[in-house]
């Protein structure tokens, strides 16, 4: 990871251009005001989405690894299911970047945010190795499914309020999910057992993306401001 962060860094420094060089406009003045940021039920559905999906994959994450053991898996076996997951995700963000430029978005994170947490349920019923590693597999394709679409979503809104300012929301609510996954995951797993943080997990996951959806869903009841060239005209905010 060290060295694929070096090869990005160059690559953003020799390739990337320099935002101090960006017209000063609506956009900037927008991405200050977090107030009306908040205010969009779009933005509320993409905390909802990023905040619960690190919560249930760091809860699959950490406790994964006690389940294999208790169901006499190796080290490696371990690594297997985790490689899954992140082999799911990767391959597959491209083609679904392209469904969800092309055709609706909410369906695709309806299907998205309900079938990558979905599979938790039955890891800690399936003893069979390959059979968790086609459970993990089936989360990481989920989750590039959902999550191409909201990532589309998330740069329809940032024309009103600043692509800066929602990356920073997204990654925000990401990382708050990854910090309180491993602990609410401990607690389930103090009081009923190694199994507990996979259902509880998956239970998270699947209200997160139910919830993410409907607000999704919902129109905005304010006009927000829509840069066009280089002047402001008031129109609603479409998050599909």
């Amino acid at each position: 990871m060290g060295i694929l962060s070096l090869v990005a860094l160059i690559g953003v420094a020799k390739w990337v251009p320099d935002d101090r060089k960006a017209p000063r406009g609506g956009a900037s003045r927008a991405a200050l005001n977090l107030r009306a940021v908040l205010r969009n039920p779009a933005v509320i559905g993409m905390i909802v989405y990023f905040a619960t999906r690190g919560l249930w994959r760091q809860s699959f994450n950490s406790f994964w690894p006690l389940l294999a053991q208790s169901h006499g898996h190796s080290e490696s076996a371990v690594g297997l299911v985790l490689t899954g997951y992140l082999l799911g995700e990767g391959l597959f963000q491209i083609p679904f970047g392209y469904l969800a430029d092309r055709f609706p978005r909410l369906p695709q994170i309806a299907i998205g945010g309900l079938l990558s947490p979905l599979p938790m349920f039955f890891v800690p019923l399936v003893r069979d190795l390959w059979g968790v590693v086609a459970l993990s597999t089936a989360m990481g394709v989920g989750s590039a499914l959902g999550r191409a679409s909201v990532l589309a979503v998330r740069t329809e809104a940032g024309r009103s309020h600043g692509m800066g300012t929602l990356a920073g929301v997204q990654n925000s609510a990401f990382a708050a999910g990854q910090m309180l996954g491993p602990i609410v995951a401990g607690v389930a797993f103090d009081l009923f057992g190694v199994s507990a943080p996979m259902y509880l997990g998956a239970a998270l996951g699947v209200v997160g993306g139910v919830a993410a959806v409907l607000l999704f869903s919902r129109k905005p009841t304010h006009r927000q401001p829509v840069a066009t060239g280089g002047s402001w005209e008031a129109r609603p905010h479409d998050p599909s």
